[in-house]
């Protein structure tokens, strides 16, 4: 349906609500700006899209809510190319929306997106950069938001992402001076919920900073699993992963050129040589206890002090506020992250560790299974400066949980029992923790339990309409997640469900823009993971 006509720009304006049946493209003439004015509701039974798909034309379509009051948009998934929200509108999202434009907000006009999926996305014709204005979502909340905008997004707006933020492309970039007085945006995520996408140089969250010091950040909020936060500042890609030992809240930020004092305003360092040139400001704001930080960087940042170092020669330092500390745990000089664990936070840096430790040397290491528990054992060699060893388990080769310790004592032999192994495969690994809390993992081992009972079916399969049934059984009371990796085990979907301990059925809802194909589910407890794969149509 076009909006307008080849000669004259124009405004349609509906006064009622606005029904689509069946799917429909709304589009403007050549080279003309239309407007449709929405005095009512929007609902649709199938997608819609307001895009114009005229290459090389300069057309654009702005749908303007101008209801008094609440405005909602529900049904199928809608494509915008501008949106605009007249004075004293509330427009409540309770669908998928993607908007490849602008926002226009009209004085108290606001967008309520605590139940919908908000999606800034590239125009099919051109990527055009986008800005989130201050106000523009009710209470700062959105339920799930996607960034697929190769040409980028400025949120200068706090927003807290109650459900999922989805990074398909682009750089969602946080402002560190925002209003008057200026004042650096946060962005919160739920812990229990996950990031995904495929993130890297050109599709990250950018962690903005001004001379004064201030920084922009990320808040992830009741962690209680590993997370990877995907950072990066000034086109530099800086992962930072967070695997806390109880449910914890963290901030985090991230800057170049690394400064002396690990704050943006401070003097740059001068001797580069055995540092990467980023500084990573990680704070525990809620929570106790140690946390395995994991640190990122870019080949391009190395100082020329790596270019031959063993990986245990990589540390993470922290500035304790007068000096760095010596560098602790290890990394990987090839793939270029860093690992380390701590209790203290403060700015982080990745360093050479120009004296490390040597680490324990390994011998034998086996699982054995008896009588439905399962030893682990190993030989020790070497056993300097080590505290204890973290026996690890992973049902899905991707997630590994500590399942009980040991102390080290001086003992050439230790072994370990798992009185509560998982049906099926288990995989284990050692984690020796040092004294000064470097740490440094194992081979891993593998021993097969068999099947329980169990119960574990998908409805229907293949998948088609979005959406399907999941019923399980065998799993730990309580919250358990439910994911969804591609063919390569990128995860796509991360999903709490909450589970009564007996048989159990639950609708999960794909994410909106999930590409057809076959794909692994994966449900855990944290302990005890059941899998299937199936076929999205």
């Amino acid at each position: 349906m076009q909006v307008g006509n080849n000669t004259n720009s124009r405004t349609v304006t509906i006064n009622g609500d606005v029904t689509f049946k069946r799917g429909a493209r709304i589009y403007s003439a050549v080279n003309r700006t239309e407007t449709l004015v929405i005095g009512g509701n929007l609902l649709a039974t199938t997608p819609v899209s307001f895009f114009t798909e005229i290459p090389g034309s300069a057309a654009s379509t702005t749908v303007n809510f101008t209801k008094a009051g609440t405005a909602t948009v529900s049904g199928a998934p809608f494509n915008f190319r501008n949106l605009s929200v007249g004075a004293s509108t509330v427009l409540q999202v309770n669908s998928a929306m993607n908007i490849a434009g602008t926002i226009g907000l009209n004085t108290t006009g606001q967008i309520d997106a605590s139940n919908g999926e908000i999606g800034f996305v590239s125009y099919p014709t051109a990527a055009l950069a986008q800005t989130v204005t201050a106000g523009t979502f009710k209470d700062g909340l959105i339920r799930d938001f996607v960034i697929d905008n190769t040409a980028g997004v400025t949120l200068n707006q706090n927003l807290s992402i109650t459900n999922m933020l989805t990074m398909q492309a682009g750089i969602l970039s946080l402002p560190a001076g925002v209003g008057s007085p200026a004042a650096p945006v946060t962005l919160q995520i739920n812990g229990a919920n996950a990031i995904v996408g495929t993130f890297g140089s050109t599709t990250h969250i950018s962690t903005g900073t001004d001379p004064s010091g201030s920084m922009a950040m990320v808040q992830l909020n009741n962690a209680n699993t590993q997370r990877t936060l995907p950072l990066g500042n000034s086109g530099n890609y800086l992962p930072v992963t967070i695997n806390p030992s109880v449910i914890s809240s963290f901030t985090a930020s991230v800057f170049t050129p690394a400064t002396d004092n690990g704050t943006p305003n401070g003097t740059a360092t001068a001797d580069k040589t055995n540092i990467v040139d980023a500084i990573y400001n990680i704070n525990r704001i809620a929570g106790t206890g140690n946390t395995t930080l994991t640190l990122g960087f870019p080949a391009s940042l190395k100082g020329s002090g790596f270019a031959s170092i063993q990986n245990n020669q990589l540390g993470i330092s922290r500035f304790n506020g007068t000096a760095w500390e010596t560098p602790l745990g290890n990394g990987d000089n090839t793939q270029n992250f860093a690992t380390a664990t701590f209790a203290n936070f403060s700015p982080f840096r990745v360093e050479v560790n120009l004296n490390p430790t040597l680490p324990v040397k390994l011998g034998d290491i086996t699982a054995t299974k008896a009588s439905g528990k399962v030893q682990v054992s190993w030989r020790v060699y070497n056993e300097l400066n080590v505290a204890k060893y973290v026996v690890e388990r992973s049902t899905d080769g991707f997630t590994y949980k500590p399942v009980g310790f040991v102390t080290a004592n001086g003992s050439s032999s230790y072994s370990f029992t798992d009185a509560t192994p998982a049906a099926g495969k288990n995989l284990y690994r050692l984690r020796s923790v040092d004294k000064d809390n470097a740490n440094s993992l194992s081979k891993i081992v593998l021993v097969d339990l068999g099947s329980l009972v169990k119960s574990l079916s998908v409805s229907p399969n293949p998948v088609s309409g979005g959406y399907f049934t999941v019923r399980f059984s065998n799993l730990n009371a309580g919250k358990v997640s439910v994911r969804l990796f591609n063919n390569v085990g990128q995860i796509v979907m991360d999903q709490p469900v909450e589970y009564n301990g007996s048989s159990d059925n639950q609708l999960i809802n794909l994410p909106s823009k999930i590409s057809r194909g076959v794909y692994q589910l994966l449900i855990t407890d944290g302990l005890n993971t059941q899998k299937t794969s199936i076929v999205v149509q």
